[in-house]
């Protein structure tokens, strides 16, 4: 939506992706969850299969991930409340008893670095945009409104490579587009 406002996409080509994507999503779920279900057997029917099957019958299937999310979500609020000026520590919330860390990174930067962590990411966010300009600036904004929303789903975007990527790859862009402009 953002990049329709910005002008870099034109909303016909939008809703036309969209629609055909979610229609060819739809249509190929059942076969899709069939051949995970025969390919990889138990390992599906504990993880893969039982997430995407939800989408195929949301109101009758338990998400156990949703469960899973909420538990540590409400775990790392609460070590965050019992260290709200200091933090835990780096690292706090992958050491911790649980399989799974945050799926949040605001919540986790909270959880290990206090009140100073609920800025740390929106800033790192912020700086790789810094001051973009010109054609840049139409897709700088629309990246880092996404990588700010997404970060209340994931909590790996400092340690997937794609992610420091292209979070460099935007801030060079941003830095060459304010040499181009002087």
């Amino acid at each position: 939506i953002v990049m329709w406002q910005q002008k870099v996409i034109k909303l016909s080509n939008f809703i036309l992706l969209a629609t055909v994507f979610l229609l060819a999503t739809y249509s190929f779920l059942p076969d899709i969850l069939y051949y995970i279900k025969i390919h990889y057997g138990i390992f599906a029917e504990e993880g893969i299969y039982r997430r995407m099957s939800w989408f195929a019958h949301p109101m009758f299937d338990i998400d156990m991930s949703e469960i899973e999310r909420k538990y540590v979500a409400n775990l790392s609020w609460q070590m965050f409340l019992d260290k709200p000026l200091l933090g835990n520590g780096i690292g706090s919330t992958s050491i911790w008893t649980e399989k799974v860390s945050t799926h949040n990174m605001y919540l986790l930067i909270m959880a290990d670095h206090g009140i100073i962590g609920v800025v740390i990411y929106p800033l790192f966010v912020l700086s790789s945009v810094w001051h973009a300009q010109g054609e840049i600036r139409k897709i700088a904004m629309p990246m880092a409104i996404f990588a700010l929303f997404w970060g209340f789903f994931s909590h790996n975007i400092f340690e997937e490579y794609y992610a420091l990527i292209s979070f460099a790859l935007i801030a060079a862009m941003s830095y060459q587009s304010r040499l181009d402009n002087k």
